[in-house]
């Protein structure tokens, strides 16, 4: 790229930040929003002349246009990369034939929160859910940069191999030469990359990116190589010492395989085949008696090496010898012995070891499930409650570890239960028990690990339609007090309570009556804000009128607390949503919610801008009434009927002079529906009965102001608004009408109101008060 190109594209980055922050402060549709898009999209286009496509990535703390980094020193590069990687973007690929209405989705793609991003499944998700097809993100390709700038083309093989980019296909090649011409520096890089990951810190994130890894060489050991075999022998014996080199959290992501244990197909896990007994056992025991390893860590190797290996009694030989001359003792040696010939022992032996020891350790823990089934199956009832209860023991385990362990195998141990036991007692005592551990279990990691094993089992149970179970421990979690704080303040609300749950049983609701499905919705009140986004998302796809009316009844219920999630969804692009939103956000009547009800008061659609009319007037401001005021210049008749109702409740005389300008058809409202001006006239004279009589008497002289004479439901309101009037004129006429006028609604509504004024006048009580159509307003 030159030096002339890149001043074009540091252009556009400057104008796609100025969009950014107009879409985040007001929205996609607000005029400002739109002027800037279309300057950034008018600035790509003049950069993108004579280019087909250009790359935007991030490389340790750079950005990057195709291969010449911007200026670090300038702040809006910087801003750009920030928001570019909290959305996980760490690359974005522009075509040239990117349309106008592409760019703009992308722009209010990634000024989105990043919860929301998340929600729809990540940035790549949301571009194909959204047809974007003119952007790919998080592909780079390969051997792009200048052959010159090594040191980022290291950075890059880096970002790939921690699964922060991928390569594009064409490019996967090349690299693949690369790996298969120079493993030594392929192999140096991936062993820098792995150590410094911080393992510790976490745990799940570092396993993902290794992931990307072994997805690589995949594809490199079943396409490229196999017709080189010199190069894949020497990449393979390079890179097996580089696995065994690595900290075993890492070995076991590497090494596990996607088609299980010991397939000969699946990349990194084939490599251990190049290592003999003797190394995966001198590694072993080399980890224990140097490095210190716990007989736990030494099972953890074991677990993952010996599954790979040839002879795997020979290699659990080789590894007890060794350790013992490591200085392990023979009984600790023995047990790691019998560990890895796990498989070979029978139940009777299996069911012994579980039994005999003192307390489960965490890799007997894995194994429970297993044994207990195979118990249970054979009939052998009391050993299987014997493993049961050393399992639950077991949740009190003084090692995290264990109670980790124990955690993830919840689910499996449930439904074994549930399938097998002839009474529900033994299932429900079990999960109550475990409900009640989540109370006293102090580390935060375990207790959302069991507390999303809980989860799992709830969503089994209602979709299989077990809503008794499934709800008590849906309230079991809701009511936990740990899980509500821990959850709240981990960002973990969305594991542990899974939209799933609440889906499925708000689906249920169709079919359920009565007290089921009263009992439903309960449950799901009970979760409090957790559910909040599953009741928003159900309420979206929801086509019963009646189910619709109880979900924004339920969500209203949580009060202010549903309030964070609800104000982003008057962005959401679905106008029915924006709707429903505004109708709860009135329900709950905040003063907090005035200025985002105000935006949905600008909606394109009169649907929504009818609902968050409604809900201003039910949070009575002074900017709510001005917005309901300037609702009275809508070019939409139903707006303007509404507003009129709504000024009138609300008593804002300063709408007088406009509903004045409706009722006669001055200006530009001299081709308003005739229902539009009946509301008018009815909200003029509740706001000022004193002028009702001057104003709209003329309605009823064929000759009058009016000119002409009017329809009948015109004079019929105009009538009834004569009722709020004590003027000895107004009346005088309303009895004449009552008497002569040759209409007999007319007549009717004259006596309506003559009644209306002569209680007032009397001040006969209010509940006596006749009531009739014109005087009901929206509430």
């Amino acid at each position: 790229m030159t030096t002339q190109d890149n001043t074009f594209f540091e252009e556009f980055i400057k104008q796609f930040y100025l969009a950014l922050k107009q879409v985040q402060i007001y929205s996609v549709h607000h005029p400002n929003s739109q002027q800037s898009i279309k300057k950034a999209f008018d600035q790509l286009q003049m950069a993108m002349v004579e280019k087909q496509e250009v790359t935007i990535s991030i490389l340790e703390g750079t950005l990057l246009i195709d291969d010449l980094p911007l200026d670090k020193t300038n702040s809006i590069f910087t801003k750009v990369m920030q928001e570019l990687q909290e959305k996980g973007l760490e690359s974005a690929t522009i075509f040239q034939r990117v349309t106008s209405e592409e760019f703009r989705d992308f722009v209010n793609l990634i000024a989105a929160s990043p919860d929301n991003l998340k929600k729809e499944g990540g940035i790549e998700s949301a571009l194909k859910k959204m047809n974007i097809q003119n952007f790919k993100v998080n592909v780079v390709k390969y051997g792009k940069l200048s052959p010159e700038k090594d040191r980022l083309e290291d950075m890059i093989i880096s970002n790939y191999f921690k699964g922060k980019i991928t390569l594009s296909e064409e490019e996967e090649g090349k690299f693949a030469a690369e790996l298969a011409e120079n493993p030594e520096r392929i192999s140096a890089l991936l062993s820098s990359t792995l150590e410094n990951m911080d393992v510790a810190a976490d745990t799940d994130k570092v396993a993902g990116q290794v992931q990307a890894t072994k997805d690589v060489i995949d594809k490199v050991t079943k396409t490229v190589l196999p017709g080189r075999e010199g190069d894949w022998k020497k990449l393979k014996r390079g890179l097996a010492q580089v696995i065994l080199g690595l900290n075993p959290l890492l070995q076991q992501r590497l090494l596990q395989s996607k088609e299980g244990r010991g397939s000969q197909q699946d990349g990194l896990s084939v490599l251990t085949g190049e290592l003999t007994p003797d190394s995966i056992a001198e590694f072993i025991a080399k980890e224990y008696a140097q490095n210190r390893k716990t007989l736990d860590e030494v099972k953890e190797a074991i677990n993952f090496l010996i599954p790979q290996a040839r002879d795997n009694k020979e290699l659990a030989l080789t590894i007890e010898k060794k350790l013992i001359a490591g200085g392990m003792s023979q009984k600790s040696a023995k047990e790691v012995l019998r560990y890895a010939l796990w498989k070979e022992l029978s139940l009777e032996d299996k069911a012994r070891r579980v039994l005999q020891s003192t307390i489960l350790g965490k890799y007997e823990i894995k194994r429970v499930g297993e044994v207990f089934q195979e118990l249970l199956l054979a009939g052998q009832i009391r050993d299987a409650q014997a493993v049961l209860n050393k399992f639950f023991q077991a949740v009190k385990h003084p090692s995290l570890e264990v109670r980790t362990e124990v955690a993830d195998q919840v689910p499996t141990i449930l439904r074994i239960l549930d399938e097998t036991s002839k009474e529900k007692k033994i299932f429900r005592q079990a999960y109550q028990f475990l409900l009640g551990a989540t109370e006293q279990e102090k580390d935060s990691g375990v207790l959302m690990r069991l507390a999303g094993s809980l989860s799992t089992v709830a969503n089994r149970l209602i979709g299989k339609g077990n809503y008794v179970d499934g709800i008590e421990i849906i309230k079991g979690l809701g009511n936990s007090q740990r899980i509500q704080y821990d959850a709240r303040f981990q960002g973990e609300k969305h594991n542990i309570f899974q939209t799933d749950i609440i889906l499925k049983l708000l689906a249920a609701l169709s079919e359920k009556k009565g007290e089921e499905r009263e009992t439903i919705f309960q449950a799901v009140v009970q979760l409090g804000d957790l559910a909040i986004e599953p009741l928003l998302e159900a309420l979206a796809q929801e086509k019963s009128m009646q189910i619709r009316a109880k979900l924004i009844k339920t969500i209203a219920s949580l009060g202010e607390s549903a309030i964070d999630y609800l104000i982003p969804r008057l962005n959401d692009g679905r106008w029915f949503v924006v709707r429903n939103v505004s109708t709860i956000l009135g329900d709950i009547k905040s003063k907090k919610t005035v200025e985002p009800l105000i935006n949905a008061a600008q909606h394109p659609d009169p649907r929504v801008r009818k609902e968050a009319l409604i809900a201003l007037s039910k949070i009575p401001t002074e900017k709510s009434s001005q917005c309901i005021l300037n609702a009275l210049e809508d070019f939409d008749n139903g707006i303007l009927a509404l507003a009129s109702d709504l000024a009138a409740k609300l008593g804002i005389k300063e709408a007088l002079p406009l509903l004045l300008k409706i009722v006669k058809k001055t200006e530009r409202f001299q081709t308003i529906d005739v229902e539009t001006r009946r509301k008018a006239i009815t909200a003029f004279g509740r706001l000022a009965p004193e002028r009702a009589f001057t104003e709209l008497a003329g309605i009823f002289e064929k000759k009058g102001l009016f000119g002409g004479d009017e329809p009948t439901e015109i004079k019929v309101s105009s009538v009834l608004a004569l009722g709020f009037s004590d003027n000895k004129k107004a009346m005088e006429l309303l009895e004449r009408l009552s008497k002569k006028d040759p209409k007999p609604e007319v007549k009717e509504a004259a006596k309506k109101a003559l009644a209306i004024i002569k209680n007032r006048i009397t001040k006969v009580s209010a509940e006596k008060t006749p009531v009739f159509k014109d005087h009901v307003f929206y509430e």
